[in-house]
């Protein structure tokens, strides 16, 4: 990351890389969860939107890549983006959870708790608000952490849990979204 440039802040506090989590327990039936299904939708559209100029097969890393910054995330054209990416984000979100929702055989009225990816107050309250769900009681909005990327589903749910949002039977969303664009969806039934 290149913290000089404010084109690309959104990313200043991504962290992970990758993320996955084992779900299970130290008794004798070690399940905590049953994965159900998911559901995924990519808008290449997004592709060049944000990027690393320099190392690539492309643009080859060499001496000038290197001293010229080039291997640093940059955002070409971030109000284009934005502009872009508001219109389609919330129904995308949206639709990659009704079909996981459908395709584990539920709706959303049986949602008990949302794991979301890290965003905007005003989006993420949105977004519940969409579902039919309570922001303050169905998920965790992750404000003491910022969005750290495939991290952000299991930082909310282990909030959840430490704060007594998830019970034993209850359905679980994990929902996220990463650049490129991708919007994707799994539901779990949480077994404790």
């Amino acid at each position: 990351m290149d913290y000089g440039n404010e084109d690309s802040s959104f990313m200043f506090n991504f962290g992970s890389g990758a993320s996955a989590t084992v779900l299970e327990s130290a008794g004798g039936d070690r399940a905590r969860a049953t994965v159900r299904e998911s559901a995924a939708v990519t808008d290449g559209s997004f592709s060049r939107d944000v990027v690393m100029p320099g190392g690539g097969t492309r643009n080859p890393p060499s001496e000038e890549t290197v001293s010229t910054g080039a291997h640093s995330l940059d955002v070409p054209d971030p109000a284009g983006m934005k502009e872009r990416l508001a219109p389609v984000s919330l129904p995308n979100f949206l639709d990659v959870t009704d079909r996981a929702l459908e395709r584990s055989g539920l709706g959303r009225a049986d949602v008990d708790f949302v794991a979301l990816t890290h965003m905007k107050r005003s989006f993420y309250d949105r977004f519940f608000d969409e579902l039919g769900l309570d922001p303050e009681t169905d998920g965790y909005y992750l404000d003491d952490y910022g969005h750290v990327q495939s991290v952000d589903q299991v930082l909310a749910l282990d909030e959840g849990l430490s704060r007594g949002r998830v019970d034993p039977g209850d359905v679980v969303c994990f929902v996220g979204a990463g650049t490129g664009y991708t919007w994707a969806a799994t539901v779990l039934r949480w077994r404790g």
